[in-house]
């Protein structure tokens, strides 16, 4: 007897491997089982992305004061991070964060183009959403860099 013909005599009722137990061929049980998996599979298909609500609107491009906004954080924090590594070259962290801290740049670059050249209106709200997010990174990874010993200037006004 075979683990599906067990399987599937129990759960037919069936008390499989005993005697007098009811069994069903392997063949038998495969029918069901693949006439349950076409079932399922058209109830996924059926659930598919639906059309965008045609009364919806774009929402508009990520604007000129929020993308320099998110420049000038991330730039605040490449500096103020590349100055700590540079004055405490013995500190292998500083350094690897100094290397990485470009790359915030680059990805709000992208974003930005994202923003700009989609015709998806839910990509433009994410890629707004992820922009904020960038800019916070870069503000809190600033602030982080004080218990780090590193020196943060105050903006002077």
């Amino acid at each position: 007897m075979t683990a599906v013909a067990e399987v599937v005599g129990a759960a037919a009722g069936g008390r499989a491997g005993r005697p007098g137990g009811r069994m069903v061929a392997p063949r038998q049980a495969a029918i069901p089982a693949l006439a349950l998996a076409a079932a399922l599979a058209v109830v996924a298909g059926c659930r598919g992305e639906r059309d965008p609500d045609p009364g919806r609107t774009m929402p508009e491009p990520i604007g000129a004061a929020a993308a320099e906004r998110a420049h000038a954080a991330c730039d605040d924090y490449i500096a103020a991070v590349c100055a700590c590594a540079d004055s405490r070259p013995e500190d292998p962290e500083l350094l690897r964060l100094c290397a990485m801290a470009p790359a915030k740049r680059s990805g709000i670059e992208m974003l930005l183009e994202l923003n700009r050249t989609t015709a998806a209106a839910d990509e433009r709200l994410k890629s707004a959403d992820t922009l904020r997010r960038y800019e916070s990174s870069c503000i809190e990874g600033k602030v982080a860099l004080g218990p780090m010993g590193c020196a943060l200037a105050v903006p002077t006004q």
